[in-house]
């Protein structure tokens, strides 16, 4: 039993330590002495942790050239990677960095959670500094906002780097938080915060059905790279761009690198028979090809075009790190693949910073993906691909074994601890003790702040999207206390709160619903009354309650001036906070290990029968005004909905103030300027195309209809809404008042343009502006993208007979194309350009040309 004890010890805390015992690595050694030499290993191990504090501050080491902050930090990692032994560089390269306390090296974690604030649980403020000497005593909770493709549909650079400045303000804070105090530490789901954050998530959304659409910004590349560029600048740099000193406030660990689209293959089990399925009844069960043996066949062209160009914004902006994915391509897994890590990723595209893989990835490459025959064997591999730390054990524990046989070259695991410990120094982790030096300082009085809800908020509204308005006899938006004296709140999302959340969540501070704004804005009172209604979905089994919950919403209903009907989908509660959904999700329909097998509201199919339609059916019945608001993050075909004429509000997964940001909309307060990073495509889409094929283009062979506004042939599936639609409660004028006029472009050559856009309605309003570039006349490159976006901007609030201003730049590689090879082309030829506000307004197409 201490055996064990002692195995279980040395696994769990010290995996470095493993090969020790390892009878290949020293198969002559007696067991009962490896055990002896373990156990004090961890005894001594435990003496230098509670030995006194030595740090770049102290006599020992503050003359040692890795402790001088006049040296580069290149050459202070050189000098510290060359003072320490394998075994200690070893212990740097998985989740959690051991401390190594003769060099001053404190333990750090290198997995964290923030896609859209920080995944921590609350503290107390009840630590005394001298920059913070009289603490509240209150519980402080980090900021939580929308999901991320929420917040992209805001298409606002500025407000996505103020929330990644934002959020990583609070995890450094409660990073600081956690030295101090003697009681629990605030974490994240791989424990105590470090400084270095998985996030954000820049996949392409390329088949709607996927569960994880809510972590991403969405289906274009150029925004989704854009998205990651301000969100790395502000995470790591602050929101000032003048503002960079040399430190980092904290580090991205971008992911997931790359073609990652698949959660389940569920086009290729059967519902009925998945393990864990409530379909299942008799226990004979098969496990689902999953994201952890998924193998992507990309071609050349869709890699290159598609799924890696995102990567290029926070490269651009000096990633800390990206992380490798579990999926091979083509036949090598991700974490593994030397072409594409050591290839493509650091030579071509310039990444300087670490790479990590996913959790347990490097297990897949051996378990799931079946490609090498022992942990050792996929450890040298992904070592030589150029991945320098493993979300996991396997390096820790395999790599001693792969130095010992020979097949771990001591050249490739130096580069990469190099890298790791050049992280650690650009976070000031080496002068925290150094009061003159310039290292990000911040407080616990740092989370929660009222600046940081205004940012909250903000985010909140400007990823509303405004899909349809009302004409008579329906409701027009917005609508008010003054118009409709009394309202009906109802639906299974009328009441969201734990919802609002989204995947990879914190603790919040505070939840506003939907049904709490409304009655805040209809004076509380009666004037705002609830039902549920129905659940998102029921199973077969409890599906007769779905009759008695209609039946009741409806005499709520009766006796109302207006309802608004909340629907929607349950989307991932995965995070922190309280460990239960909202009561009315009783399945999650879209989530990091959850794709969806069709795209209506909850129904017939997987996630089994719901009754939201037969809600809406049942209350358009009684004749009264209806308004719908959607919560969701795929595409939801709401066909049926949209044809009734009634307003509908894409509310999306909001965060703490997403109800708020509902109410706000709903009733004019902020006026909606949001537009679709996403197609919304019609439920055919799931029966023409299949999941797993990975293909971009139409294909008539397969039946492919193409995939994003880029490729989708329109005369086989038309959109419910297209990518870039967006309403607003006034109109605008766009106008393209400079462009590269008659003279032809060289092919290299940037254009700048300069659209006029001026608010020629009633109200003030901003709104997104996308502009648009097609190649309408070259024949160089085989069937082009219909159109891509090569520029956005938010509009500011205009009022009405207000204009402003847009700049937009087309750069050559903005303008290029790929061939069937996948190289980058700039054709000569026509080209068009056009810029859309939403459905509200477009420019007037304008033609150039490339000679």
């Amino acid at each position: 039993e201490q055996q064990a004890r002692i195995h279980a010890n040395v696994a769990i805390n010290f995996p470095h330590l493993q090969f020790l015992h390892s009878a290949p690595v020293f198969p002559s050694m007696p067991a009962m002495f490896t055990r002896f030499l373990c156990a004090t290993c961890i005894v001594l191990q435990c003496c230098l942790t509670i030995a006194q504090d030595i740090s770049c501050q102290s006599p020992e080491l503050k003359h040692l050239p890795f402790c001088d902050r006049q040296l580069s930090f290149e050459h202070r990692a050189d000098d510290l990677l060359a003072r320490m032994n394998i075994t200690e560089k070893i212990s740097q390269m998985g989740t959690h960095g051991l401390a190594i306390p003769r060099l001053g090296i404190e333990a750090f974690s290198f997995g964290g959670e923030a896609l859209h604030g920080v995944w921590a649980s609350c503290v107390t403020d009840n630590v005394s500094t001298p920059a913070h000497p009289n603490p509240s005593g209150k519980q402080l909770c980090p900021t939580q906002f929308p999901a991320p493709i929420h917040m992209s549909c805001a298409l606002n650079r500025d407000l996505w780097r103020a929330m990644a400045d934002v959020s990583s303000t609070e995890a450094r804070a409660l990073y600081e938080y956690n030295k101090l105090t003697t009681g629990p530490c605030s974490k994240s789901l791989e424990g105590c915060l470090g400084l270095s954050f998985y996030t954000p998530n820049i996949n392409i959304v390329r088949d709607p059905r996927w569960g994880r659409a809510e972590e991403t910004p969405g289906e274009d590349p150029v925004i989704n790279e854009a998205y990651g560029y301000e969100f790395t600048k502000g995470f790591q740099d602050g929101y000032a761009p003048t503002v960079e000193g040399p430190y980092l406030k904290a580090s991205v660990v971008v992911k997931h690198y790359a073609a990652y689209n698949v959660e389940i293959d569920i086009q290729n089990t059967d519902p009925d028979v998945w393990c864990g399925s409530p379909l299942n009844k008799n226990g004979n069960c098969t496990l689902p090809n999953s994201r952890h043996s998924f193998n992507a066949h990309v071609s050349q062209r869709d890699l290159l075009e598609t799924y890696t160009p995102a990567y290029n914004g926070p490269i651009a902006a000096h990633a800390g790190g990206i992380m490798c994915s579990y999926n091979a391509i083509n036949g090598e897994p991700l974490c593994t693949n030397e072409e594409l890590i050591a290839g493509l990723l650091r030579d071509t595209m310039g990444h300087t910073g670490i790479v990590a893989t996913d959790c347990g990835a490097l297990k897949d490459a051996v378990a799931n993906h079946h490609r090498y025959a022992t942990l050792t064997d996929s450890a040298a591999a992904a070592l030589r691909a150029g991945v320098d730390s493993n979300c996991g054990s396997v390096f820790t524990s395999a790599l001693p074994a792969g130095v010992a046989n020979g097949s771990v070259d001591v050249t490739d695991l130096d580069n990469s601890v190099r890298r790791l410990l050049l992280l650690r120094l650009k976070l000031g982790l080496f002068e925290e003790g150094d009061a003159t030096a310039p290292v990000p300082r911040v407080g616990i009085a740092d989370v929660d702040t009222t600046a940081h809800r205004n940012v909250a908020l903000q985010a909140a509204r400007e990823g509303v999207v405004l899909l349809q308005n009302g004409e008579a006899p329906h409701v027009k938006l917005p609508m008010s206390p003054s118009q409709y004296k009394t309202v009906a709140m109802i639906g299974p999302n009328a009441n969201a709160s734990m919802n609002l959340l989204s995947g990879y969540h914190g603790s919040p501070p505070l939840l506003v619903s939907p049904l709490d704004a409304m009655r805040t804005a209809w004076g509380g009172g009666d004037r705002v009354r609830y039902a549920v209604g129905c659940n998102v979905s029921y199973t077969p089994e409890n599906f007769h309650l779905a009759e008695a919950s209609i039946a009741a919403a409806v005499d709520v209903a009766k006796d109302v001036d207006v309802v608004v009907l909340g629907l929607g989908l349950c989307g991932d509660n995965y995070g922190g906070g309280p460990p239960k959904e909202d009561s009315t999700c009783f399945h999650i329909d879209e989530a990091e290990g959850t794709d969806r097998t069709n795209l209506t509201l909850p129904a017939a199919d997987w996630p089994l029968p719901g009754a939201q339609l037969e809600l809406f059916k049942a209350i358009m019945a009684l004749g009264k005004p209806v308004v719908v608001f959607i919560m969701n993050a795929g595409p939801v075909d709401i066909s049926y909905i949209k044809e009734s004429g009634v307003p509908i509000v894409s509310a999306g997964y909001g965060g703490e103030f997403g109800g708020q940001a509902t109410a706000d909309v709903l009733t004019g307060a902020f006026n909606p300027g949001g537009a679709l990073t996403y197609t919304v495509y019609p439920q055919e889409f799931t029966q023409k195309s299949s999941f797993r094929d990975m293909t971009m283009r139409s294909d008539k062979s397969t039946g492919n209809p193409g995939r994003t506004y880029k490729f989708l042939d329109t005369s086989v599936i038309s959109p419910v809404w297209p990518f870039g639609h967006g309403l607003s409660y006034t109109s605008f004028a766009l106008e393209v008042v400079q462009g590269p006029g008659p003279s032809a472009l060289a092919p290299g050559e940037a254009s700048q343009w300069v659209v006029s856009i001026s608010n020629t309605g009633n109200v003030p309003g901003g709104i997104a502006v996308i502009c648009y570039v097609s190649a309408t006349n070259q024949t160089v490159i085989p069937d082009p993208p219909h159109r891509w976006v090569f520029d956005f901007a938010r509009a500011p609030v205009l009022h009405p007979g207000e204009h402003v201003l847009l700049p937009f730049t087309l750069t050559a590689r903005g303008r290029a194309l790929t061939d069937r090879s996948g190289q980058w082309v700039v054709p000569t030829g026509g080209y068009t350009v056009q810029c859309e506000a939403g459905g509200v307004a477009a420019t007037t197409p304008y033609r150039f040309s490339v000679a």
